[in-house]
């Protein structure tokens, strides 16, 4: 899945679906971004403290928040199809609450290679099939 494709499918076709699969490539393209458009505005926060002090801060800062609110709907979604996709249940996400290693942990599970059929659905199919396809 490409940077666009993932970006649509999570906002627009996948927003709220807690049910099926993520590709690691789904998973991980959002994740970036998600840090770059949040990343930016920082950026944005610093410029526009130095410009118009703390109530340009104060403005963009009210655009941080909502932004991270609309993130955490798709963003939790697509964390737990990602579980699915390795074969666990989602409930798996709250291993970040962990102190310490929590965080650790999620990040290695979201590493971790599409399981074959499970049931949450069918699995991804292998790179050969898709390139014999096209032939």
């Amino acid at each position: 899945m490409t940077f666009k494709e993932s970006i649509r499918s999570v906002y627009r076709t996948n927003y709220a679906n807690f049910r099926g699969r993520a590709s690691r490539s789904e998973y991980w393209w959002i994740t970036l971004f998600n840090f770059l458009v949040l990343c930016g505005i920082v950026v944005l926060m610093a410029i526009a403290k130095e410009i118009a002090g703390q109530d340009g801060f104060n403005a963009v800062m009210v655009v941080y928040v909502l932004l991270f609110l609309f993130a955490i709907i798709p963003g939790a979604a697509v964390t737990i199809r990602r579980f699915h996709d390795t074969g666990r249940s989602g409930w798996w996400c709250l291993i970040c609450f962990v102190p310490y290693i929590g965080g650790l942990i999620l990040l290695f599970m979201m590493t971790l290679e599409s399981d074959h059929d499970n049931k949450w659905g069918p699995g991804p199919r292998p790179v050969n099939d898709i390139f014999q396809q096209m032939r």
